[in-house]
């Protein structure tokens, strides 16, 4: 941080180190402060399509969704290239996804993949549509026999060996439809793609994969040991203790479970999956008014979800069993 305020000093009308500091305060979780700096580098450079991406990210963190929706929509309207569409329709994909839209947000990432065949070769635009791993927002409204076609289809243009990139493909789906053997099938896949190409920083996939297995076997201990070693390889994805927390929230350590979602609160205070799994905690202690407040804040972020997505569903049905308890 030092460096970065000896820059801001040496250089003021660059606006890169403002932002640059936005960024450090907005990892830190202190979204105000960022947000401040941001605003300072749009000053100097009004129509740099990054910063209006940033800003509606410290937007969303601070749970300003309609104006999120306003600086993404801005940034669209000032982007001037190819890619500078497909960061904004990237970003616009993360947005609904988030909201349960899950429709909008399959067509954000569909306009997104046709802004990145205007500057990615085929090869490398079909195996980034496969490696991002988002065919499964088609079997979260239902559209199962969709998400794999496209998957066929995308696998089809593919020769090996990059054909086996498909892999996380399946994979993600068989998870989304906790499709137990299946998804054993695409880990050994998915293993053989990563000796393949050498690629060990996917690893984290595989503990992933094989962690909700366990979740859905009931075997909750060994599941919190391989969503760890998930965490290891992504130490900053503070979301994987979300999963920990609702594995302890099912052995029964309550404690445990509500402080690794209040670590998740204290850094995204608007994560949806977080305010229902920390509402569950609330619920299973018998705490009905504090299990009711983190349910509302759920059912407001997921306010137009779409009918078929089944988190908002679930959480509608939690919070009316929780009103029907005088």
């Amino acid at each position: 941080m030092k460096y970065f305020k000896q820059h801001k000093k040496l250089y003021p009308n660059d606006y890169k180190s403002f932002s640059a500091l936005g960024e450090l305060y907005f990892t830190m979780g202190d979204y105000s402060r960022a947000k401040d700096y941001y605003l300072d580098a749009q000053v100097i450079e009004p129509t740099d399509v990054s910063i209006f991406l940033r800003l509606g990210d410290v937007d969303i963190e601070l749970g300003n969704f309609d104006r999120a929706l306003d600086q993404y929509n801005e940034a669209l309207l000032i982007a001037k290239t190819h890619q500078e569409r497909s960061f904004v329709y990237d970003a616009l994909e993360s947005f609904y996804k988030k909201r349960g839209q899950i429709r909008k947000s399959i067509e954000n990432m569909n306009k997104k993949f046709t802004e990145q065949t205007k500057f990615l070769n085929p090869i490398n635009l079909l195996i980034e549509q496969i490696s991002e791993m988002s065919l499964s927002k088609y079997v979260m409204i239902g559209d199962t026999s969709e998400a794999f076609n496209k998957l066929r289809i995308f696998e089809s243009k593919l020769s090996p060996p990059w054909s086996k990139t498909s892999a996380l493909g399946y994979l993600d789906l068989y998870i989304e439809l906790e499709d137990v053997e299946n998804t054993k099938k695409s880990i050994e896949s998915v293993k053989e793609l990563i000796r393949i190409f050498g690629e060990e920083s996917k690893r984290n996939i595989i503990y992933h994969a094989e962690a909700r297995i366990n979740e859905w076997k009931g075997d909750y201990i060994e599941a919190i040991l391989s969503y760890y070693s998930e965490l290891e390889y992504k130490p900053t994805d503070v979301k994987i203790l979300i999963d920990i927390g609702r594995c302890y929230r099912k052995v029964g350590n309550y404690s445990k479970a509500k402080k690794l979602l209040q670590t998740v609160l204290k850094i995204f205070p608007f994560s949806p999956k977080a305010h229902y799994e920390i509402a569950q905690v609330y619920i299973d202690t018998g705490d009905k008014g504090k299990s009711q407040y983190h349910l509302n804040i759920t059912l407001n972020i997921w306010k137009g979800a779409d009918p078929e997505y089944r988190p908002a569903e679930e959480a509608v049905k939690k919070l009316r069993e929780l009103e029907a308890i005088s």
